[in-house]
């Protein structure tokens, strides 16, 4: 049986939004932006509600729009640099997602492939049909 601290760190299953706010939350504090906790539950599922509306290429330029407009104030430094700071960090967890499903297509790239070939996908010995 599985405790409530292993379903939490388990790496077989997809990031949840528990380990995403997690990584966002240690992010912002890496790039010095010290939300209080209750502000940053609170802002943080906003500014994910923006990151999905269909309005930009993957919620580029919104995103880095709320995190700045939520989150600067917990920045230091002037105006500028605190929205600057917040860009910052926006831009690079924008990055790093997008390489992180960049790896994971490529992992999964060749059971796609056998897929659409029309392998079965516990069939990992087998070729795929011949067409005629």
């Amino acid at each position: 049986m599985k405790t409530r601290l292993t379903l939490f760190f388990d790496p077989s299953t997809p990031p949840m939004p528990k380990e995403v706010f997690l990584a966002h939350y240690v992010a912002m504090r890496a790039f010095g932006i010290r939300p209080p906790l209750w502000s940053f539950l609170t802002l943080m599922p906003v500014v994910s509600l923006v990151t999905a509306l269909p309005i930009s290429v993957q919620g580029l330029g919104t995103t880095q729009l709320a995190a700045v407009y939520f989150f600067a104030p917990y920045a230091e430094g002037t105006l500028a640099t605190r929205e600057a700071t917040v860009l910052a960090y926006s831009l690079t967890t924008s990055v790093l997602a997008l390489l992180f499903m960049l790896g994971m297509g490529l992992v999964f790239l060749k059971r796609g492939l056998r897929l659409l070939a029309g392998a079965h996908p516990g069939d990992v010995t087998s070729p795929p049909p011949a067409r005629p």
